[in-house]
């Protein structure tokens, strides 16, 4: 296995052209979407519920189908068990709403070879991505005109004896995804890209396991966090009490966020030429 590798490796050393080499420096402009324990059973729902995000990057291209990406993103999920059409759902009554910064390295592959300054080079090409990602994220939710965070809370039980751990609100992801991109002219690209970002925490919308006695709940985490880890009595006037242990959420799939960005970047030769006028290649007339 590590022969491979080693040969791989290589393979991909050699077969970049130097010559080739090149930087963008970029802005994109989309929306964020959540999927966890909160989503709605149709998909039109869910994507209502998209909210507006930005990026910015850099690319150092390392020939015409291999690039390592730097990249900051600012967005917000958010979900409401009102916004579905399920009983239960309704019951339950949970929602939240979080911001997410993340910092991303990432490698994309263009599928066709890709130069703006070179004419021998496709005009448009699809391409894929994948890396890894540090986001920081704090679930919020609305209780009686206020926004509340919910983490320092451990609406979960989190913290008290016999419960997990408070959860950390910094975790790592997988970004991946795919676009196409198109050049506008010898140093503007622009390019449309749908991405998502598998998670290793169940908690960005602050549910995922089962709901905590609530005697103990209240009076070990306070009142706040009996009342916001129960909210059916907000939507039933004479709920049945909630047996501690029963299901919140599904612990066994972690929560996702999805992106879709329009970008624009400007392509330059070195870190010394940015706004130059100078490239390798041939030309547009």
């Amino acid at each position: 296995m590590k022969r491979y590798l080693f040969i791989l490796g290589i393979y991909l050393f050699f077969s970049f052209d130097t010559n080739a080499q090149f930087y963008e420096l970029g802005i994109g402009v989309g929306g964020t979407q959540y999927s966890g324990d909160l989503d709605a059973p149709d998909f039109s729902t869910n994507l209502a519920q998209t909210q507006f995000a930005f990026n910015l990057f850099f690319k150092y291209n390392l020939d015409q189908r291999f690039g390592l990406k730097a990249s900051y993103l600012r967005g917000t999920v958010q979900a409401s068990d009102s916004n579905s059409d399920q009983l239960w759902q309704l019951q339950r009554n949970l929602s939240f709403s979080s911001s997410i910064n993340e910092f991303a390295a990432l490698l994309e592959i263009n599928l066709f070879k890709f130069d703006p300054y070179d004419d021998r080079t496709s005009f448009v090409t699809p391409y894929l991505f994948g890396g890894v990602a540090l986001f920081k994220f704090n679930p919020t939710t609305e209780y009686l005109g206020q926004t509340v965070s919910l983490q320092p809370l451990g609406t979960e039980g989190q913290g008290l004896p016999g419960y997990d751990e408070k959860y950390s609100l910094t975790e790592f992801s997988i970004p991946f995804g795919g676009g196409l991109k198109i050049r506008l002219s010898e140093k503007m690209i622009i390019g449309l890209e749908i991405g998502a970002r598998k998670t290793f925490t169940d908690y960005i919308d602050d549910v995922s396991t089962v709901y905590a006695d609530y005697d103990i709940l209240r009076a070990g985490n306070g009142e706040l966090a009996a009342a916001l880890s129960n909210r059916k009595g907000e939507y039933l006037e004479n709920p049945d009490p909630t047996e501690a242990g029963s299901a919140r959420g599904k612990s066994t799939i972690k929560d996702y966020y999805l992106t879709g960005m329009l970008n624009f970047s400007y392509r330059f030769e070195s870190l010394f030429s940015f706004g130059s006028n100078q490239g390798v290649g041939c030309p547009t007339f």
